[in-house]
């Protein structure tokens, strides 16, 4: 693991990920499991989605007019997939997050091509996870 990974790790997994769902806004927390998750699959009608930012490449800060370019970049290469909208972070580190119905690979191959490290993967039955972006 590097450095980097090592110092960023614990701070993604103790990060709140709240997404705007249907019956209200569910916060989801890496490496627990919790109903709501299902219900925001449910909502999509899928069994996987990835949940990912434009934000911030590399978690290296940025302006917020940046960062506001960027998610509408993101919405534009998204546009045609159904999304839940959401947010990570507390404080001054927050971050628009999309909760998009879209396997590993294929938000492995969206969150590259936006320069994050990472993203969340949701799948039924089970925790959210932690998914490392290869480089």
């Amino acid at each position: 693991m590097t450095t980097r990974r090592a110092t960023l790790e614990p701070a993604y997994r103790r990060t709140p990920y709240r997404v705007d769902g249907p019956a209200g806004p569910v916060v989801l927390r890496i490496g627990r499991r919790d109903p709501a998750a299902a219900a925001l699959l449910r909502a999509l009608r899928v069994r996987e989605a990835v949940l990912l930012t434009a934000d911030n490449p590399a978690s290296r800060r940025r302006a917020p007019g940046w960062n506001r370019r960027a998610a509408r970049r993101l919405a534009d290469a998204t546009h045609r997939v159904p999304t839940l909208a959401g947010c990570s972070g507390t404080g001054r580190w927050q971050e628009a997050q999309r909760l998009l119905p879209l396997d590993a690979r294929r938000g492995a191959v969206l969150a590259r091509r936006f320069g994050q490290n990472a993203f969340v993967l949701l799948r039924h039955g089970q925790a959210p996870q932690l998914r490392w972006v290869a480089r």
